[in-house]
This record gives C-alpha cells, structure tokens and sequence, in this order.
C-alpha cells in the first residue's frame, strides 16, 4: 500500500492533493477532534417493506437497502453491495407494547443469559426482547474512493439464517485459514419471500469467492474495528429497530 492510500483509510488526506488537500488550520481542527469520536454516529442499514411506516415519507420501494441517517437508497431489491464486515456482536432488541401500539426502546448486551422474551413492566406496558446479530460493514467502493465509514446491520428473525452465516465466515472460516475476521468480502443483498400473510423484503449474504479483502479493506476495517471496541462510536438508534 502506499503512504497516500495509507492516509485515506485513516481520513488524513495527504497534502498537495487537490481534491483532498487541506490548510494547516484545517488539519489541527481534525486532530483536537479525534478525542470527541464518541460524538459519532454509525449509519445502520434497514430494508423498505410495506409495513415500514417510519419510511413512509421517503420516496422508497420495497426491498430498498436504505441509510438511516440520510435515507437514501444504497441498493435496489436484488442488487448487491460489495462489503467487508470487521465487527459482529449479540444482541437483545428491546421494545416496549402498550395500547397504544410497539415502541423500540434500544439495544441490549447479550451476556449469554436467556432473558424472557416478553415480560410485564407494570402499568399496562409489555417489554418485549428478540436476539439479533448486529453486524458492522465498510462498502468496498467507499473504501477505494477513501471515504468509508461503517454501517451498521441487526439480523433478527427472517434475517438470522444470514447473520449465522456471516458469523461463520468471518470467525470460523477465517479463524481456520488464520487470517483476520474481516478478511472476506460479502455480497450484502434484499430478497423477497413469502409467508401466510403475503409478501415481504429481507436480507441475505453471499461470501465473494472471487477475490478477498485487499490491503486497503484489511487497514480500513481493522482502522474501525479498533474504535468500535474502544466504545469511541455509537450506532445510531434514533429511527428505531424494524419488526420483522
């Protein structure tokens, strides 16, 4: 890798680029921010169904791979998104149902304890918990334009086989072959199943056995993964979780 690739992972463009060139003023207004990155935020990445009411005001189809925190459309029904994923957790998604309807509450740690999966909170609130997979991924594309930053993604329900499956990929297969979690690239995909009540969009995953990740995915991802563990980065929770 070369020291002006080197510097794009790490968002410090190399001066002289006129593109990404920066002032002196500019360039230490970056550094006294680098102790702050807990006041950032990670995009998570929802799919656009018909009962997506929060989504409703955007001009979205359904099986759209949407950003939260723009909600644009990163990909269409069927069409895949090139992705290095670097970090996978367990979680509880936790919501609370009244008469008024289900309201997302946020995110639990999975300990390995088995919660119960609905519980009486008093006053005619229900606290409801599911377990998902929350996985964090870099667009491959971003990575090579030096402007990627993670996405977030929980597998629940009609996406759990898939979050099984990229767990399997990145700790069991790349464990084998002794290289590091996030050295595969994955397909990142919605599809469309049915089931009694008709038709509806989820995710799936496909492992690239084409190529893995070059050496400016492997930086990036282990750049990021570094501050997700260090708890610098919160996901963003403002839009809440999608029931599947």
């Amino acid at each position: 890798m070369t020291k002006q690739q080197k510097q794009e992972v790490t968002i410090k463009p190399k001066a002289g680029v006129a593109v990404n060139s920066m002032s002196s003023a500019a360039e230490q207004a970056h550094k006294a921010f680098e102790g702050s990155a807990v006041n950032l935020i990670i995009a998570r990445l929802m799919v656009k169904n018909e009962g997506s009411t929060h989504l409703a005001p955007y001009n979205l189809d359904d099986g759209d791979i949407v950003d939260t925190l723009n909600y644009q459309t990163l990909a269409k029904l069927g069409d895949k998104i090139s992705m290095v994923p670097f970090h996978s957790r367990s979680i509880w998604i936790v919501s609370e149902v009244d008469k008024k309807g289900e309201e997302f509450v946020g995110y639990e740690d999975f300990t390995g304890e088995r919660l119960p999966y609905e519980e009486d909170a008093g006053n005619g609130v229900t606290t409801k918990r599911s377990l998902g997979i929350q996985v964090f991924m870099l667009i491959c594309s971003e990575i090579a334009e030096g402007v990627a930053m993670p996405y977030a993604f929980t597998f629940k329900k009609s996406s759990a086989t898939a979050g099984k499956k990229l767990n399997t990929i990145m700790y069991m297969k790349n464990k084998m072959a002794k290289r590091a979690p996030w050295a595969s690239v994955i397909d990142f995909f919605s599809i469309e199943r049915s089931h009694a009540k008709g038709e509806y969009c989820t995710v799936d995953i496909q492992q690239n056995n084409e190529r893995g990740a070059n050496q400016a995915e492997l930086d990036a991802a282990e750049f990021w993964y570094n501050k997700m563990v260090s708890n610098e980065i919160t996901v963003d929770e403002a839009t809440g979780e999608i029931v599947e």
